[in-house]
C-alpha cells in the first residue's frame, strides 16, 4: 500500500461517528503558497516507523513505514523532496513528492506499487499526468479543481507546517485522485499533551483532520514538528496507527 493510498484510506474509512470536531464557526481556507504554511517548520531527516492494526484489544504489526525529507532545488528554486515507503505483506509502495518551500506548493508526485505507477504534476488548479496499471498502458489524467490543492501524500507535513497552537483551526484543500480530486480537510488543534514515543516522552499538539467521511488524528511534536504518531479508526472499530 502506498503512502498516497494510505492517505486516501485514512480519509475515506475513518469513522465519522468517532471524535467529531466542534469546529469554529468561521475558519480560514489555507491554500498552497500561503505564508501560513512555513516549510522552515518541517524537520529534514529520515525516520522508520511501524504500521499497527488494533482490533478487539490486540495489537498486530502489519508493516513498516519509512520516510525521508530533504532539501533540494527545482529550476534553481529551493524545494523539498519527501519519500515515503510503506511495506506490508502485500508488497511495497513508494511515493515521492517534490514541493516548493514557498508554502509547500506541490510540484510533482510519483508513486509506484505492485499494482500501478502514478505520475502527477501540479500547476495551479490543474493536476495532470498518467496512471499505468501493472502490465498495462498509461491512462492520461487531467483534472482542474476549484482551488489549488496540496498533495495528499504529504498532508501530515502540510499540517505540521501550519502555525499550530491550542484552538487553531483551518481548512486545507488536498488532491486525492481516488476521490475525484479536491477534498477539504477541517483541521483543528484539539489539545497539547504528552505521549510516550518508544523510549521517550514527547510534548505534542494533538491535531484532528476531518474530511466529510471522518477524522484522522496526528500527534506532532511541538518543538521539532515531527509527526510522531498517526491514528485513525475504520468503520468496524479497527484502529490503524503509525508509530515509532
Amino acid at each position: 500500500m502506498s503512502a498516497r493510498l494510505l492517505a486516501a484510506v485514512i480519509i475515506a474509512n475513518a469513522a465519522a461517528s468517532n471524535g467529531a470536531l466542534a469546529l469554529q464557526k468561521t475558519v480560514p481556507d489555507i491554500l498552497p503558497g500561503s505564508t501560513m504554511v512555513d516549510a522552515a517548520r518541517i524537520p529534514t531527516g529520515a525516520w522508520e516507523r511501524k504500521l499497527i492494526r488494533s482490533a478487539n484489544g490486540a495489537d498486530q504489526v502489519i508493516g513498516s513505514v519509512s520516510q525521508s525529507i530533504a532539501a533540494t532545488e527545482i529550476r534553481g528554486q529551493p524545494a523539498l523532496i519527501a519519500i515515503t515507503t510503506i511495506t506490508t505483506q502485500r508488497g511495497s509502495g513508494a511515493d515521492t513528492t517534490i514541493l516548493s518551500t514557498r508554502g509547500l506548493v506541490p510540484i510533482s508526485h510519483r508513486s509506484l506499487n505492485p499494482g500501478r505507477a502514478l505520475d502527477l504534476n501540479f500547476d495551479g488548479r490543474l493536476v495532470h499526468g498518467s496512471i499505468t496499471p501493472a502490465g498495462g498502458t498509461a491512462n492520461p489524467i487531467r483534472q482542474e479543481t476549484a482551488v489549488p490543492t496540496f498533495d495528499s501524500a504529504v498532508m501530515d507535513l502540510v499540517i505540521a507546517a501550519l502555525p499550530l497552537q491550542t484552538g487553531f483551526a483551518a481548512r486545507i484543500p488536498i488532491f486525492i485522485l481516488e476521490q475525484n480530486g479536491l477534498v477539504w480537510l477541517d483541521v483543528r488543534v484539539t489539545a497539547e499533551t504528552r505521549i510516550q514515543d518508544a523510549d521517550r516522552t514527547v510534548h505534542v499538539f494533538e491535531v484532528a483532520a476531518r474530511a466529510p467521511s471522518g477524522d484522522t488524528r496526528y500527534f506532532i511534536e511541538t518543538t521539532t514538528r515531527e509527526v510522531v504518531r498517526t491514528s485513525f479508526l475504520s468503520p468496524d472499530g479497527t484502529e490503524l496507527r503509525i508509530i515509532r
